[in-house]
């Protein structure tokens, strides 16, 4: 059974015989590394030796640091664990443009998707859903990053009503922040296991930012972070550790793809899969995420 291993206090972590070693005060606990999916720093105090990142890049466990605020800063995953790197990077760098702009399209299109579906799942106002629909009927390739921005506008203040602000720093905004870098963490590693770099985006292409790719396909699951947010928060709208906890679990959660029912992280080996078959071999068709608060397990 993974695990995401939380560490919150003041800590020192070390490795012994394939093992975490975490050491708080005089107590110690031991955690195999096989079993951890993810590790989170939350105590910037924390001692970490460097036998612990060498380890987590071995066996691919993306390891997140937090700042005070409990806002993920900082992630560090494994690189060339792919046994064809040279040749997949190759074929990466040939992508056509034409292509990957009618495919951020479509991922744009089904991020929209989703966000409807939380959105009727929460029975909000049908004249707002509506006008979303409308918005998504508009979209072409020439104006559909302002139709997201749109719909964005207007999704956010329907969910976490009209006071809410993206990116304001404020409890609700550091849940997302919070929830969107758990998913991100494998979205990046399984970019890394699939022989693909995370620096070349499909529409993302921030010099300054190594893993563009993982903010292109991120796109579609993020109702599943605004789904656990709304649920918890909207009420009163405080970020604890309870909030942290539920987040976490979404990566054990289900997302539809190909017309089956995945564990999050299968969900993205698939998505991944989807696309390099999408944009190596010029096929028509591609399935992506659908995420469908019905499904999850809470």
């Amino acid at each position: 059974m993974s695990n995401i291993i939380t560490v919150k206090s003041m800590s020192k972590l070390k490795v012994e015989n394939n093992n975490i070693v975490i050491v708080v005060n005089e107590e110690t606990n031991k955690v195999p590394i096989n079993q951890i999916e993810v590790l989170i720093i939350e105590n910037p105090n924390c001692s970490i030796t460097a036998s612990v990142n060498i380890i987590c890049a071995k066996y691919s466990v993306p390891i997140i640091y937090c700042d005070q605020k409990y806002t993920p800063l900082a992630l560090t995953t494994s690189f060339h664990t792919f046994y064809k790197q040279l040749s997949r990077l190759e074929k990466q760098i040939k992508w056509k443009e034409s292509r990957k702009q009618k495919l951020f399209m479509k991922i744009i299109e089904q991020k929209i998707d989703n966000q409807l579906l939380l959105l009727e799942h929460f029975n909000k106002d049908q004249a707002i859903i509506r006008k979303i629909k409308c918005l998504k009927l508009k979209i072409t390739k020439d104006n559909f990053i302002s139709i997201e921005a749109q719909v964005a506008r207007i999704y956010f203040k329907e969910l976490y009503t009209n006071k809410f602000i993206r990116f304001a720093e404020d409890e609700i905004n550091y849940g997302l922040n919070y929830g969107y870098a758990i998913l991100r963490s494998v979205i990046k590693q399984q970019i890394v296991a699939k022989g693909l770099s995370p620096a070349l985006g499909i529409w993302h292409s921030n010099q300054f930012n190594n893993f563009n790719l993982a903010d292109d396909l991120i796109e579609v699951y993020r109702p599943m972070v605004d789904y656990v947010v709304y649920l918890l928060m909207i009420k009163d709208n405080i970020f604890t550790k309870v909030e942290k906890e539920y987040l976490q679990q979404l990566i054990f959660q289900t997302v539809v793809i190909n017309n089956q029912k995945k564990e999050y992280k299968t969900s993205v080996q698939i998505f991944i899969n989807n696309i390099i078959d999408y944009l190596n071999y010029d096929i028509k068709k591609i399935d992506l995420p659908v995420t469908n608060c019905e499904h999850y397990e809470y």
